[in-house]
């Protein structure tokens, strides 16, 4: 997902670079400013690369005599088209009156291109985002006002957004939201409006959040329409959205950019995190916020949705449902919602990262029976239409992909369903698991101190592979498809999962020498048969594993949660190879530098 940032301050253009800024750690590939001068003229500037790019062109551009007091922004990651200048936002209209920041995607782009195109608008860009200021532009030479025609193009687009908008003449910054984030903190004097939280700490003033259908229109004096007429309800934070931890974890590699590092800081700081949250769920144990959600009768069944790396914690959180509380469990992705699941007495647990999760939303559009959210912003779209949510309280996840949020969303998981187990009349069952779950932060800190499971020189040899194949059975599966999507995400290879026992039917094909093999062994005689097998076909196998033996054997071998404790290895080894291709790019080897893609799951 992109960033947009819109600021209305003595400084904007500066202040909304400085906001981009602090988006980057998502990693995207270009970015672009809008300022709107004191004559009302509006000056623009688009680069490719980092924020630094930007500014330095910026810095050596001339700036109008007298600067503005508005400005919008945006970075952005190249889902649609190419990442070159002409698809940077902000876009424009024809006269270059209207510029426009957009997230998300518009549906019937195509339609309303063709009818602008018919009536003697001219493109500039590739990008579907580009049909909304021409839409302006058309309203305001049909007579409306600047807030009319920006109405007017909103209520004719289909799909999602997050738009923010400056037009010449005009001394206002127009936003409108639609199953996109969108915000603002601030009063009429200064404010910054953004997609992210983080992107308006440091204003004072109270937080506004849009909802869907959400339009506004902020000048010297704010006017809602849509969905809001009299604004968004103010939000009062105690927490200043969770700023970043002090003490910031440093590596030694001095080649690493600001995203791998992020990432290794926040993998190491999971140690803490895992330590606090298995403390809260045992004291609260059972959760009586959690126990409401139930209510009198026992669930039917539980259904858990999520995307990417929400879905896995998802899986992990749906076993332990059924092993601990004996209830029927099913983790489904939730851009595959059917409703036909649902019965009037189920229960659905909703996990996301952010919170802002566009395909989750669509799918609780669809839900009528109560809503669990597990999410790490309590003020997000997905909490506020929840009846109970679980914050996971992770902080900042300043890394490109989702590493300690996949952890406290599992963690969240598991307090739900130690719960139902003592709602369901088994608390001697959550009981023992509970003591079970007190041994997790002790051998999770353990793992993240061992810094992963290959050397540095292991880890250039394995980035010149491109294909990687992920293997595990039962408890294991979840983790083993996290793991190989934390390496599509940071190191840019791809990888395939499979259970262990369906290597043989077909997967071993793609297995040659050399192929890195990540095998997480429960101990069973199928992964020593199957390491083999790997073996032999000259595969680099890496074995995490064996967690160790419970003394339940209620509980069978291993925990109900699985190996969790191999969590970090598996990130710090997707980190490992990001690192050797990023060196092997600055000395020139022919291993390709990872482009770092975004995660909001």
């Amino acid at each position: 997902m992109s960033g947009i940032v819109a600021v209305r301050g003595r400084r904007a253009a500066s202040d909304v670079l400085v906001r981009l800024k602090g988006l980057e750690y998502r990693g995207y590939d270009s970015a672009g400013l809008a300022e709107l001068a004191a004559d009302r003229s509006i000056h623009v500037a688009r680069s490719i690369g980092p924020i630094d790019t930007l500014i330095d062109r910026i810095a050596h551009e001339t700036r109008p005599a007298t600067a503005g007091r508005l400005a919008i922004g945006h970075t952005r990651w190249a889902t649609h088209e190419t990442a070159a200048v002409r698809n940077v936002h902000p876009l424009s209209d024809c006269d270059h009156r209207v510029m426009v920041v957009h997230n998300g995607t518009l549906d019937n782009a195509a339609d309303l291109r063709r009818e602008l195109e018919g009536s003697g608008h001219q493109f500039e860009s590739d990008v579907d985002s580009e049909v909304i200021p021409h839409l302006i532009e058309q309203g305001l030479l049909g007579g409306e006002t600047a807030f009319e025609a920006f109405q007017s193009a909103v209520r004719r687009l289909r799909g999602s957004w997050a738009i923010a908008a400056l037009i010449a003449k005009s001394n206002a910054i127009y936003l409108a939201r639609q199953r996109l984030p969108l915000m603002v903190r601030g009063t009429v004097g200064r404010f910054a409006a953004a997609s992210d939280v983080t992107a308006t700490i440091g204003v004072r003033g109270p937080l506004r959040i849009f909802e869907d259908g959400t339009i506004a229109e902020l000048g010297t004096q704010w006017h809602w329409a849509g969905s809001a007429a009299k604004g968004p309800t103010p939000v009062v934070l105690t927490d200043d959205a969770r700023p970043v931890p002090s003490g910031r974890y440093t590596t030694d590699a001095a080649t690493w950019d600001q995203v791998l590092d992020s990432t290794a800081a926040d993998i190491h700081e999971q140690g803490e995190l895992v330590e606090r949250l298995v403390a809260e769920t045992i004291e609260e144990l059972p959760s009586p916020r959690l126990a409401t959600l139930l209510g009198p009768r026992a669930p039917n069944r539980i259904v858990l949705l999520g995307c990417g790396t929400s879905h896995h914690a998802a899986q992990v959180a749906a076993r332990v449902v059924r092993i601990v509380a004996r209830v029927d469990a099913r983790a489904v992705v939730a851009s595959e919602f059917d409703t036909t699941l649902l019965t009037p007495f189920d229960v659905v647990v909703a996990f996301s990262a952010s919170g802002e999760t566009a395909d989750l939303l669509a799918a609780l559009d669809q839900v009528d029976t109560p809503v669990l959210a597990i999410t790490g912003h309590p003020q997000s779209s997905l909490a506020r239409r929840a009846d109970v949510v679980i914050d996971t309280d992770v902080g900042r996840e300043r890394g490109a992909a989702a590493t300690k949020t996949f952890t406290s969303q599992v963690l969240g998981g598991i307090r739900f369903a130690l719960t139902v187990a003592h709602a369901m009349g088994f608390a001697s069952r959550a009981a023992r698991a509970a003591s079970l779950l007190a041994m997790v932060p002790h051998e999770f800190s353990a793992a993240i101190e061992q810094r992963g499971p290959i050397s540095d020189d292991d880890a250039r040899i394995l980035a010149a592979e491109p294909g990687w194949v992920f293997l595990a059975t039962g408890a294991g599966l979840p983790y083993a498809a996290e793991g190989a999507l934390k390496l599509n995400e940071l190191g840019c290879r791809w990888a395939e999962t499979f259970p262990v026992a369906e290597l043989t039917h077909g997967p071993l094909a793609l297995v040659a020498q050399g192929t890195p093999a990540v095998l997480i062994d429960d101990g069973t005689p199928r992964c020593a048969t199957v390491r083999s097998e790997l073996l032999a076909r000259g595969a680099r196998v890496i074995t995490l594993g064996p967690p160790r033996p419970t003394s339940t054997e209620e509980f069978g071998r291993h925990m109900p949660w699985g190996p969790i404790e191999v969590v970090p290895s598996l990130q710090y080894l997707a980190l490992s190879i990001a690192v050797a291709r990023r060196q092997g790019a600055e000395s020139h080897d022919p291993i390709a530098t990872p482009t770092v893609a975004t995660s909001t799951n």
